[in-house]
């Protein structure tokens, strides 16, 4: 699950997806690169969002046992890394964006949050993006907002509620709805499988200000939010409690309701509970 020599791979589809381009690195840093979501925006620029991280290395125990000391010695490079003055800048959330298609990309950007599918662009050409930041040294949600298309960042609000809750928050996607109103969707970190439901928040000024975060009924994370038009949205997730699947649910009314008595599946059965993070896209 997790290494020293995790890459960022792009493959495209001029097919809808019926076929794909062969992969392509276009991020390779010093440490593993995690999490990666693209998002393109009314301009056409790609914005590419993920974080670093040296976590292989408190983890190193933890790995030797699941993957054996043959594989883990040939980390000795990174582990030494991880010690020396440089790692500290090499760690942390970041962007990069491109504007002729995915061929050539800017250089790395810092932001404050990190999400699995990045940020989102709202009507008025704003990049919103909610996620998990670290706040003089304390992990919270907080909502950053760019009005450059991602090339800098400005805090806009940090989550009003617990530090415990602040901990168990986690990898959210946000839309705007077609009334404008902002939905978010949250990952619940519980040390029990069958209480990891996903929660829900709304802003109604842009992310100055958010309503209290609830408990939605839709078992499974992340979540993936897509807008299909007249007040329609469907949100798909992983189901990492057996029968392992990506499920879908639908709202009629801006995520006021969830159907999820009328869950669908995305997949046929999966075998394994680490089954990746769906993400969805309406297609012309």
């Amino acid at each position: 699950h997790v290494c020293p020599f995790g890459k960022t791979y792009l493959l495209s589809s001029e097919s809808q997806g019926h076929s794909w381009s062969k992969p392509q690195i276009i991020n390779n840093t010093l440490f593993d690169d995690r999490d990666p979501g693209i998002y393109s925006t009314k301009e056409g620029r790609l914005i590419l969002h993920w974080f670093t991280s040296s976590v292989f290395s408190s983890w190193e125990e933890k790995c030797r046992e699941a993957y054996g000391n043959k594989l883990v010695d040939n980390w000795q490079g990174k582990l030494d890394l991880v010690k020396k003055e440089e790692h500290a800048k090499e760690i942390g959330n970041f962007i990069r964006f491109s504007d002729d298609g995915g061929k050539t990309w800017s250089k790395r950007i810092s932001n404050h949050c990190n999400t699995p599918h990045g940020p989102t662009q709202l009507k008025d050409g704003t990049l919103l993006h909610v996620g998990p930041s670290r706040i003089d040294g304390i992990l919270k949600i907080a909502c950053e907002t760019s009005s450059n298309l991602g090339e800098s960042w400005t805090l806009r609000s940090i989550f009003n509620c617990s530090l415990k809750r602040h901990k168990q928050l986690c990898e959210p996607h946000l839309i705007e709805t077609d009334s404008g109103k902002i939905l978010v969707l949250f990952r619940f970190l519980d040390e029990k499988k069958e209480n990891r439901f996903l929660y829900q928040t709304e802003s109604n000024d842009k992310g100055h200000s958010w309503s209290g975060i609830k408990k939605t009924k839709l078992g499974g994370y992340p979540p993936h939010l897509c807008s299909l038009g007249d007040k329609k949205i469907l949100v798909a997730y992983g189901v990492r409690k057996e029968p392992y699947r990506i499920s879908g649910a639908l709202s009629y009314d801006e995520g006021k309701t969830w159907e999820n008595s009328k869950e669908f599946n995305l997949t046929k059965k999966i075998l394994k509970s680490d089954l990746g993070y769906p993400a969805t896209v309406l297609l012309d």
